[in-house]
């Protein structure tokens, strides 16, 4: 028995208790900077946050994998000032692109987070960004405040470059606050202290923002004077975006001077900077004061020549910011994503781990079990029946934990589901408003600007008159359309399907749209039978046909036809408009239906919008039908709407019920 206990001993002793390292989901760097988990080191987190602070100029969504990486990193080694840097440098990205409150909420736990552990300088780092962000948002006696915090923190670090900064900022702030004098005392002092330590950035900032107080002062000699010093220092340095900048700032001073040719000069080589890196926004700025230049001149051909420029920039600039704002938000789908994956793995290996430990714990129960056998058997069996109830209650609490958690990921997937098509809907919607109420507008307004500009004669100004009349019309039946398409799809409108009488249908139709058919000598033709009935929602196919009818007559030449017709199928009933128009290429057909709008000219040079049929296709498949096209070039064009067939007695609703 001696023997068997000591053997059971030896046994017990070479059990080990082993942990398993979990491998991050976001690449091999940080395995490397970690050193594969076996040595981890706290400068790796430093090195990962610094990396992605360069990276973010280059791109994103590297620079949120780095941080993400260097996260996961500090959190693991408990790394509070790794954990700072990282949520300051995270909220300065969302900053930059827009997202205030997700980067205040970054940059207060970066401060919470310094603060535990008394590191200073991340203190004042942290109010700076903060103050930066709420002087942003106009909220300046807080940003005040926080700025002087950082001040004296800097101050007592000797960060006499990062102090200038701020007191270049104060300057700014107390320009806001309309207190002229302070602002001042403040970029003069960040001027002196630059030009004792040769800290050019400082210099160049702070004759900037004394020009920009000088010329709130209406001081213009003086304002003109500091550009220029702030000019010469980008010249120096080749910063096209901050040349860019001060020669805008100066073409306003030398208007305001009555200075016109001094204005244009300085404008025309702001744009030409700007143009040479792309800043769209630097660009608008330099048009607009061109346009001001020239509207003070009174040279209304420049003013329509550079408002047309204006335009153009602003729609290249929409399309950029657009382009920009799906791509950082599919980043921070992605980040999102990363996120949940990586928590997901942690959560595995938890679980993994916690239930290899039992397995083990079991196993050495199981040998001193054993041991206590050979001495008291009945006794270890009672023991064994009580862990094995144990080992049932914990593996039925494992199971319902798995299946709450598979729960709870399926809502998680509806609701990413829901917030991407409402993402999806509300760029769909902004795209129409901007892109196609902007140009129209906008000619509007240059219409009114000549009428303003000069007296005209009555030709000219009915003339005149008759195209911003065109453009609104155009305005008008874009909205009609968006409205009626937004509120189905917005209000969630149910589809209120009923027996609908197709002849009388077109026939209201054809009457609504006659003044146009008779302006251009187009004849209608109502070919459909008297008893031909679908189950539709009269709302939803009024508006499909009043568009058919009219994108039927916009292409059909003077003395043409538009025709409709129903065709009875099996369970069905399709209902053509067809005309003898134009018609369309092969290359046109295949541009119909797309998610980028698609119109031309057509015979009499009717403007259309492209929204018409997008919404007709929308709204014929809400009610379980489907709309096509033929067409032949020179030959004429006929829509095709199949919808479910209604009948007149219960009897057939049933018979078409038990058939489907």
């Amino acid at each position: 028995m001696k023997h068997v206990l000591f053997t059971l001993f030896l046994l017990l002793a070479s059990v080990k208790f082993t942990g398993f390292a979990v491998v991050s989901p976001f690449g091999n760097s940080t395995q490397s900077a970690i050193k594969g988990l076996l040595h981890p080191d706290k400068s790796a987190v430093d090195s990962l946050n610094e990396l992605a602070f360069r990276e973010k100029r280059h791109s994103l969504e590297r620079a949120f994998n780095l941080l993400q990486e260097a996260a996961v990193l500090a959190n693991d080694l408990n790394y509070v000032r790794g954990q700072a840097i990282n949520a300051l440098y995270e909220g300065g990205i969302y900053m930059q692109n827009g997202y205030e409150k997700r980067a205040l909420g970054l940059y207060y736990r970066s401060l919470e987070l310094s603060r535990s552990i008394s590191d200073t300088f991340n203190i004042a780092r942290a109010n700076h960004q903060l103050a930066n962000a709420l002087a942003a948002g106009e909220n300046l006696a807080k940003a005040e405040e926080l700025y002087l915090q950082a001040l004296e923190h800097f101050h007592y670090l000797g960060e006499t470059e990062d102090a200038i900064n701020i007191k270049n900022n104060l300057g700014l702030l107390k320009l806001k606050q309309k207190k002229n004098t302070d602002a001042i005392a403040y970029v003069r002092e960040a001027q002196q202290e630059s030009e004792d330590i040769g800290y050019t950035y400082g210099l160049k900032k702070s004759y900037f923002h004394l020009g920009l107080i000088y010329e709130k002062q209406n001081m213009l000699s003086k304002a003109d004077a500091y550009f220029q010093r702030a000019l010469e220092i980008d010249k120096n340095s080749n910063d096209r975006y901050g040349m860019s900048l001060a020669e805008t700032k100066l073409a306003q001073v030398a208007c305001s001077r009555n200075q016109y040719a001094r204005a244009v000069a300085y404008a025309e080589a702001a744009l030409k900077d700007a143009q040479a890196i792309s800043a769209s926004q630097l660009m608008v700025d330099a048009v607009d004061v061109l346009i001001k230049i020239n509207k003070k001149k009174g040279d209304t051909q420049q003013v329509i020549y550079w408002e047309d420029v204006q335009v153009d920039q602003q729609k290249e600039m929409f399309q950029q910011e657009k382009s920009y704002a799906l791509h950082f938000l599919d980043i921070l789908r992605q980040k999102q994503d990363q996120q949940l994956a990586s928590e997901k793995a942690m959560l595995r290996a938890e679980q993994l781990a916690r239930r290899t430990n039992y397995m083990l714990l079991l196993v050495s129960v199981a040998l001193l079990l054993l041991g206590t056998l050979a001495l008291v058997w009945y006794r270890f069996y009672q023991k064994g029946r009580v862990y094995g109830l144990e080992l049932e209650l914990k593996n039925a609490v494992i199971e319902q934990n798995a299946a709450e958690l598979d729960k709870l990921n399926r809502a998680m997937a509806e609701q990413n589901k829901y917030l991407e098509d409402a993402n999806q809907l509300k760029s769909r919607l902004f795209s129409i408003i901007s892109h196609d109420l902007r140009g129209p507008l906008s000619s509007v307004q240059g219409i009114i600007n000549l009428l303003m500009a000069k007296s005209y004669s009555e030709t000219e100004r009915l003339r005149i008159t008759g195209l911003m009349r065109k453009e609104m019309t155009g305005v008008m039946a874009l909205l009609q359309n968006l409205l009626f398409w937004s509120k189905a799809q917005l209000d969630g409108e149910e589809v209120n399907l009923e027996p609908i009488a197709l002849k009388q249908l077109i026939e209201e139709n054809m009457q609504l749209v006659a003044g146009v058919a008779q302006q251009k000598g187009i004849k209608l033709v109502n070919d459909v039978a008297e008893n031909a009935m679908v189950l539709a929602d009269k709302q939803r196919l009024d508006f499909v046909l009043r568009n058919l009818l009219m994108n039927a007559l916009k292409f059909t030449f003077p003395g043409g036809v538009v025709q409709a017709r129903a065709q009875e199928q099996e369970q069905t009933m399709v209902l053509s408009v067809a005309d003898n128009g134009k018609g369309m290429s092969a290359l046109e057909q295949a541009k119909i239906f797309q998610e980028e709008r698609y119109t031309t000219l057509g015979t009499a040079r009717e403007k259309g919008t492209g929204l018409g049929l997008m919404f007709s296709k929308d709204f014929v498949e809400s009610q379980s039908g489907s709309l096509n096209l033929e067409s032949e070039e020179g030959v004429g064009t006929t829509f095709h709407i199949e919808l479910q067939k209604a009948y007149s007695t219960q009897a057939d609703h049933e018979k078409v019920a038990y058939a489907l």
